[in-house]
């Protein structure tokens, strides 16, 4: 009896000990060197920390209604897009991090008298691919009688530059766009 005993603790023993040398296969020594390389090079040591970001994180949405004294009533719906977005890159040696600017746009509908006068979107598709509605907003102080002036902004995240526009609604509902020349 006292025999099988000691040969069971021995048998338990010699797989204890087979558990501890396949558990220390090197792999500390692995990561030791793995470290050691990023340490060595910086640019390494960037990529392997890449970080992605979108902006923004969420859903934004926001409608602003306005009614004017002459008899206009504007609804502005601006929202993200949150299945397209202009992406920019880092150089490598600046962790070849990567922010990802999702595209937003503008529904912009003008009644007069509770008549529909216009209904359009921004931004304009076809000239503003690498560009990013940043801002829409009634111009009270510009807008008369005859007109209403809807100001915008557009961000190129590539270049990091913003261009300012104006758009014109006339009595009869045509647009015009203005491309402004103070843009930063």
């Amino acid at each position: 009896m006292k025999i099988r005993f000691f040969k069971n603790i021995a048998a338990i023993t010699i797989v204890l000990i087979g558990l501890f040398f396949i558990m220390n296969d090197g792999k500390k020594e692995v990561i030791a060197n793995e470290h050691k390389q990023l340490d060595a090079d910086p640019i390494k040591l960037n990529q392997a920390f890449k970080k992605v970001r979108f902006l923004p994180k969420e859903y934004t949405e926001s409608v602003t209604d306005t009614t004017l004294a002459n008899g206009y009533h504007i609804t502005i719906k601006y929202k993200s897009l949150m299945d397209r977005s202009i992406v920019k890159k880092d150089l490598i040696i600046n962790g070849g991090n990567e922010t990802y600017y999702r595209k937003f746009t503008s529904s912009i509908k003008v009644l007069k008298d509770d008549d529909q006068l216009v209904h359009f979107e921004l931004p304009i598709v076809k000239t503003n691919r690498s560009k990013i509605l940043q801002y829409v907003w009634l111009d009270e102080l510009a807008s008369s009688e005859e007109k209403l002036v809807i100001q915008y902004a557009m961000y190129d995240p590539i270049a990091d530059r913003y261009t300012d526009h104006q758009i014109y609604i006339d009595l009869e509902g045509k647009l015009t766009y203005i491309d402004l020349k103070n843009n930063v």
